[in-house]
């Protein structure tokens, strides 16, 4: 691979679930799970999150994303036990709910604050709860990708 285009594939070493050998270039989903699903659940999330903050305004996110659901399905092809373990459902999930989130962030913003100050909006109650929703998960998402804060010692 050229020094290029390694560099141009950099931000993948920052993910915790993907591993670079030279030679064999890029492994896109190696985790092990403990067998603690809500712990293998969390992993998850946060390898989401991790992603998402990495990837979300890189230019080819949707082949990075596409790239990982493919090796996750590529590594539980054959395998004896098919199911996906909490790492993979919790990424899956919060991808989901990032992509869901960012769909209704764009609705909100298409919508305008003045129309949604005055509850303009259609007169589905599903819409209006969806919108408070995405509201909600944006506010989490922004938060949970901010800096951890450094403590003295």
């Amino acid at each position: 691979m050229s020094k290029q285009r390694k560099d141009l594939y950099a931000y993948r070493l920052e993910m915790p679930f993907m591993n670079y050998q030279r030679g064999k270039g890029y492994s896109l989903w190696e985790v092990r799970p403990t067998g603690d699903y809500s712990k293998d659940y969390d992993t998850g999330r946060d390898y989401a999150l991790k992603f998402w903050k990495a990837c979300g305004n890189h230019p080819d996110l949707g082949l990075g994303l596409s790239s990982i659901l493919l090796a996750i399905a590529e590594r539980h092809r054959g395998a004896r036990n098919r199911n996906l373990s909490g790492v993979e459902i919790g990424f899956l999930r919060t991808v989901g709910e990032i992509v869901q989130a960012s769909v209704y962030a764009a609705l909100m913003i298409a919508t305008g604050p003045s129309r949604l100050r005055r509850n303009d909006l259609p007169k589905k109650r599903e819409t209006k709860d969806k919108l408070t929703a995405a509201a909600g998960l944006i506010g989490i998402l922004a938060d949970a990708m901010q800096p951890k804060a450094q403590t003295a010692h």
